[in-house]
């Protein structure tokens, strides 16, 4: 759905790890209790070292659990705490930590809206994974190390001759679609050819 209410309650000590709910802005609405909130969008998604997507269904969560265990230097993380009444706006991408910090029961409501690029991301890394994984199971350990290098690449490569440009007046969440997108159609080309011949 693209809609979605959650119900959270929790204790003093209890917290949601690092994470990132990819392309979904969220509300967060405070009732009861007080939340302590980490945000922050680094320009290199290294410093929060997510899960690899190409071996792990928890790339949306950092492997460092805890802000307090990254390096911040850099990364524009920003703090808040939410008391009863308070509603705080979480951007696509953001990555943010919750920690109840008051005794007695925290009651926390959270509007999701899921935007159309979230579909059509989560489809260009399940291509991308079951491509690596493809080749992998047919022995072509090599060709999945080479293809895991050519999409990085062709991600990471500077706007300009080495890469093509895209139209500047789209946002960073569509150029960032379009790029998963057109990474997701060559994945499930590539895995159509995977899937009908024996890779040595």
């Amino acid at each position: 759905e693209d809609h979605v209410m959650a119900f959270w309650m929790g204790s003093r000590g209890k917290n949601f790890g690092l994470h990132t709910d990819i392309f979904t802005e969220q509300f967060l609405l405070q009732s009861q209790g007080a939340k302590e909130v980490f945000l922050l969008l680094p320009e290199n998604a290294a410093a929060v070292a997510p899960f690899p997507f190409l071996s792990s269904a928890k790339f949306y969560k950092s492997a460092l659990r805890s802000v307090g265990n990254i390096n911040l230097a850099g990364a524009g993380c920003l703090r808040t705490l939410l008391g009863p009444g308070d509603v705080l706006y979480i951007p696509p991408f953001w990555w943010h930590e919750l920690r109840t910090v008051t005794d007695g029961p925290s009651l926390t409501t959270t509007f999701r809206v899921h935007l159309p690029e979230n579909k059509r991301f989560y489809a260009a890394i399940d291509a991308l994974y079951n491509l690596c994984k493809n080749a992998r199971e047919r022995g072509a350990e090599r060709l999945a190390r080479h293809l895991a290098t050519y999409f990085a690449h062709g991600l990471l490569a500077e706007d300009g001759a080495r890469a093509p440009r895209i139209n500047v007046q789209q946002g960073p969440t569509s150029r960032l679609a379009l790029g998963a997108a057109a990474a997701a159609g060559a994945c499930v080309a590539a895995g159509y050819w995977l899937g009908r011949r024996s890779l040595v």
